[in-house]
């Protein structure tokens, strides 16, 4: 007999038994039902050590458009939140810790000395330095005030960092790229305890990082996280540098503050005026270094808009101490920036960084407060002198520190 007869046959017999062919009917329901769920129950659960961002963000969130990344395993990238001073100031007011607040007129200096080279001249002392006051009094008299030092140190101490990095739209391509190598060559320069933060701005300021305390897991993330950034918008550069100076004054670590600048220093949609950003700058105590970003091929003509941003990016620098570096921002090029055709970008950062942790930091009370002061501000002149040890004179060295500070104001 053929097997085609006997699965006939075996139908034919089913079919008379209605009971049977219920049984089977179910069976086979049972089989297509049951199998797909156990297949689903054996894939292994996704983890959360990877995130996929969308192409751009929500319309209404008004923040720059990212590019679509490969997941990057360990990295939990959150969209950037816009800061301004108000939000800031809530922000600040949440998180304060009660403390009974003690009055001082102590006046902190951060001081760089160097060669003629540029090199960290190290090994001086507190007899070393001479810091002096000069003020125009309402006696039409100039009056220069010695000051009694009362503290001074040359240790590598922790300092509180912010990073401020122009993402607008004249920052596309390479220098963004190279941008964000250079800021990870700074953090691996600088102290492992710095607490630092890393914000970016155009048409507003975004917190790509709040305050961390610096370590090698957090630079990788950190950069990693800018890596997502497409640069886009106008630029608010007088905006970002004021809130970024109001943050480091509420830092993790005491009272030394540096804040780092990359821009090419053109601003055309600050709220701030730059009168107000000097005011808030000489308040604060803050060490602004700058990074123009400039073209690598300048024509002979003088550029009014390059020639703007450079002037404001020196001013904000030179008043607190620090200073401005123009590096050549591409390696692509064959011809350089001219302001300093020798630098790369990484270059200039790893002087910063190198620079903050070689740094002397002398204090005093300021006398001569009894004298009335021309300046309704009370705003008063810092100088400071080097003075050579007995029988061992000092080579030829320049001095930087912030240009002066606002006392208590006063009545006139």
């Amino acid at each position: 007999m053929y097997p085609t007869t006997s699965w006939t046959s075996f139908l034919r017999r089913l079919g008379r038994n209605t009971k049977v062919l219920k049984s089977v009917v179910f069976f086979i329901i049972l089989i297509l039902v049951l199998v797909p769920a156990l297949t689903i129950a054996q894939k292994p659960e996704k983890t959360s050590s990877t995130t996929a961002l969308p192409a751009t963000p929500s319309p209404a969130s008004g923040l720059p458009s990212v590019a679509t990344p490969t997941p990057v395993p360990l990295l939990q990238v959150t969209p950037m939140t816009p800061v301004t001073p108000e939000s800031l100031k809530k922000q600040q007011e949440k998180n304060a810790i009660p403390i009974e607040k003690v009055e001082t007129n102590l006046v902190n200096l951060t001081v760089t000395v160097s060669d003629r080279d540029g090199h960290y001249y190290p090994g001086l002392s507190k007899e070393n330095f001479e810091i002096y006051e000069i003020f125009k009094g309402t006696d039409k008299k100039e009056h220069r005030i010695k000051q009694e030092i009362s503290f001074f140190s040359n240790d590598d101490t922790p300092i509180n960092l912010g990073v401020l990095l122009d993402i607008s739209g004249s920052m596309e391509g390479d220098k963004i790229r190279n941008a964000v190598t250079a800021i990870t060559t700074f953090l691996d320069y600088s102290n492992d305890h710095d607490a630092f933060f890393l914000y970016g701005f155009n048409t507003k300021t975004y917190i790509i990082q709040d305050f961390i305390f610096n370590d090698s897991a957090i630079r990788s993330t950190s950069a990693n996280k800018l890596l997502l950034i497409r640069p886009k918008g106008r630029t608010s550069l007088i905006d970002a540098t004021y809130v970024s100076v109001e943050k480091l004054q509420h830092g993790k670590l005491g009272n030394r503050m540096a804040l780092v600048l990359i821009s090419d220093g053109q601003d055309n949609e600050s709220r701030y005026t730059m009168r107000e950003l000097k005011r808030s700058i000489r308040e604060s105590g803050v060490i602004i270094y700058t990074i123009g970003i400039l073209p690598s091929v300048i024509d002979t003509r003088p550029d009014p808009l390059i020639a703007g941003g450079k002037n404001v990016l020196d001013e904000i620098a030179s008043m607190t101490g620090g200073r401005s570096l123009y590096p050549n921002f591409s390696r692509n090029f064959p011809i350089q920036n001219p302001f300093e055709p020798r630098l790369s970008l990484d270059d200039a950062m790893q002087k910063i960084a190198i620079e903050l942790r070689h740094q002397y930091v002398l204090a005093y009370y300021p006398t001569g407060k009894d004298i009335p002061n021309a300046d309704k501000n009370n705003y008063r002149k810092i100088k400071i002198k080097l003075v050579s040890p007995k029988n061992n004179r000092l080579p030829s060295l320049s001095i930087r520190t912030k240009d002066g500070y606002y006392g208590p104001r006063t009545n006139l």
